[in-house]
């Protein structure tokens, strides 16, 4: 189970991730408030320790793209892969991470939704953005929260794994509205039938799925799920 890679090579595909997102932030926003942003390899490695952390606790094996991007969202909140540096000084600040962390982590989620295959059938997201502009504040000001208070003492695992499945729902929520290249619900539905048969598996996820509605179950089969 690897945070960024699918192959095995975890840490350096994340530092591929990651310096291509900081090289087009310099290139662009960055430019314009006179922030650098670079890799922070030894946050890099504690980030992809924590997400490995999580198997012990119960979190799938093969994780799917949206618990990927929901981990690395509130893991990065705690070890930025980033590392901060006003090029002017009037981008001086003494929470040089605190402000800008969570932006880059907004900012690099397209470039890791597009690493993340599902199922080896290519990304689920070839562009992901967030819906509105009022949910980026939102969503950058829930993650800067997080990291706030991980200046407090950091989170337990089991905390940083609820964050992180809870983040995961709000990414894939983000991902099924307007503005975002995502395959087709039909056709992301259809990837995740590994996912659909082992609940149809567990008899309590399986009463989950259709307790409020037998035909939601009927609905995935009519759509090729069972497959």
């Amino acid at each position: 189970m690897s945070l960024f890679s699918q192959d095995g090579n975890n840490l350096s595909s994340g530092k591929e991730i990651i310096t291509c997102a900081a090289t087009e932030f310099n290139n662009r926003p960055g430019y314009a408030y006179s922030v650098e942003a670079c890799l922070n390899e030894d946050n890099l490695e504690k980030c992809c320790t924590a997400f490995e952390a999580f198997r012990k606790l119960g979190f799938p094996s093969d994780p799917g793209p949206f618990k990927r991007l929901g981990s690395f969202a509130v893991i990065s909140q705690i070890w930025s892969p980033f590392e901060f540096t006003p090029t002017h000084k009037s981008a001086a600040c003494d929470q040089l991470h605190l402000v800008w962390g969570p932006r880059l982590t907004v900012w690099a989620l397209p470039f890791l939704s597009r690493a993340i295959e599902i199922n080896g059938d290519g990304p689920c997201i070839e562009e992901f953005s967030l819906p509105t502009p009022h949910f980026q504040v939102e969503f950058i000001t829930y993650l800067r929260n997080i990291a706030y208070g991980n200046t407090f003492g950091q989170a337990s695992n089991e905390l940083l794994l609820e964050r992180s499945t809870a983040t995961g729902l709000l990414i894939e929520a983000c991902a099924y509205s307007g503005g975002n290249q995502c395959v087709s619900k039909q056709k992301l539905q259809e990837r995740a039938s590994g996912c659909l048969e082992d609940i149809q598996k567990d008899p309590l996820l399986f009463d989950d799925l259709k307790f409020n509605d037998p035909e939601f179950w009927q609905l995935a089969m009519g759509m090729g799920i069972e497959d």
